[in-house]
């Protein structure tokens, strides 16, 4: 037969003590777990309500950042506008001060250089060795009206056409048979144009139909040579400033 090992009286009193002590005791660790559980359920609320108010900070923060940004592009923006603006003005105004002082100076040197070249032909005529001198001049008013293209101005020829106050400004007025209507006879200075805005009439001699002229014909003659004389007498469209837009048949 099995001989079974007897536990001591004395150990088994001790287990049940401490059986006992451990069922007295588990209300109290029931409460401290609920206890702990408690304090960490406040624990995550508290942390939950401080990670609310910290990205609602946050938002507010990058709201404010962003509120900032676009009022900086803004004037950024406006800044930009008004430089443009103020580089425009300043190139307009600088185009404006060229054209009223240094451009009509240029466009009277290139008139007395073109009367030198019409002068030295002349002369060359006669005196061949000259022609070296007018092709000399003719060059040099070349490359002034080369200049003058870089602003689009332009000069146009108003000898042998019909008289035109609106491009042409008389400085003399003399009779001419066989003509019905007031012709340009001879062209004093040339007039200037850029794009299609006149900038200086041309100055010019107008020849009036003489006598010869048909009765029909007469009256619009004389009416027209009035108004040349009337032009020539009022020193009228010398220069011409208004900016007038007009189609040239050059």
């Amino acid at each position: 037969m099995p001989r079974f090992i007897q536990i001591p009286r004395f150990l088994q009193m001790s287990r049940f003590i401490q059986w006992w002590k451990a069922l007295r005791d588990l209300p109290d660790y029931r409460n401290m777990l609920s206890e702990r559980q408690e304090m960490i359920e406040k624990a995550v609320a508290r942390f939950s309500r401080e990670q609310a108010k910290a990205n609602l900070l946050w938002e507010k923060s990058v709201q404010k950042q962003n509120e900032a940004l676009a009022t900086l592009q803004a004037a950024l923006k406006e800044n930009q506008t008004a430089l443009a603006k103020l580089e425009s003005e300043v190139e307009r105004r600088s185009l404006e001060r060229v054209e009223k002082s240094l451009l009509p100076e240029l466009m009277d040197l290139l008139d007395d250089l073109w009367q030198a070249v019409a002068a030295m032909n002349e002369v060359a005529a006669t005196k061949p060795e000259m022609m070296e001198w007018a092709e000399g001049l003719r060059a040099i008013h070349t490359k002034g009206e080369k200049i003058l293209s870089f602003w689009d101005i332009t000069s146009f020829t108003a000898q042998g056409k019909p008289f035109n106050p609106a491009l042409h400004s008389p400085v003399e007025v003399i009779e001419q048979p066989g003509i019905s209507t007031p012709m340009v006879a001879a062209e004093v200075y040339r007039g200037y144009i850029q794009g299609n805005r006149l900038l200086r009439q041309a100055k010019v001699v107008v020849a009036k139909p003489g006598a010869a002229a048909g009765a029909a014909d007469g009256v619009a003659a004389e009416a027209a040579a009035a108004a040349a004389e009337d032009a020539a007498d009022d020193g009228r469209g010398t220069e011409n400033n208004h900016g007038d837009h007009i189609k040239l048949e050059r």
